[in-house]
């Protein structure tokens, strides 16, 4: 009998449609720090005084159960797993189009973090589908408004508020 996975959530509509932007790492960005577990990628196209960092970065996870309930007789022989990480930080700008020498700055920062099985079952299109179900949780429009995300920002958590 051949296994499958099945990530056990109810099929939800789906009527998300937005431009993923195609990012050119190789002419976009530099290597500020490669190592082996993790990258550090610098924006060589945004300004000097508004630096654009990306990190992508991977450790190895002993057991991924161990913060978990799931019984002992339901867990696969293999315990090991990864986590992976990608991060950016970007410095955004306001300006005033009647003032011309106003200029203020912040910072942005946001990270993904995926902590997976080290199992051949577990697919991208697995991770796919699992990083879109956390998207949805923006509660993002078809027509690409914000949705919940100015809720979010103030406190208010509760989708169902």
């Amino acid at each position: 009998m051949a296994k499958v996975i099945s990530r056990n959530q109810p099929t939800h509509a789906t009527k998300y449609n937005f431009p993923v932007p195609v990012i050119d790492y190789k002419t976009e960005y530099a290597t500020a720090k490669d190592e082996p577990d993790s990258v550090e990628l610098t924006n060589v196209l945004t300004p000097l005084d508004a630096p654009t960092h990306v990190r992508f970065a991977i450790q190895n996870i002993a057991n991924v159960y161990k913060q978990g309930d799931i019984s002992a007789e339901n867990r696969l022989p293999v315990t090991k797993g990864v986590s992976l990480m990608i991060g950016k930080d970007e410095v955004w700008t306001v300006t005033d189009n009647e003032d011309p020498s106003y200029q203020k700055q912040f910072p942005v920062s946001g990270h993904l973090v995926l902590k997976v099985p080290t199992n051949g079952m577990v697919s991208s299109a697995n991770l796919l589908s699992f990083i879109l179900d956390i998207l949805a949780g923006l509660g993002l429009q078809s027509d690409a408004t914000s949705g919940r995300v100015d809720a979010l920002l103030r406190g208010a958590l509760n989708p169902r508020s």
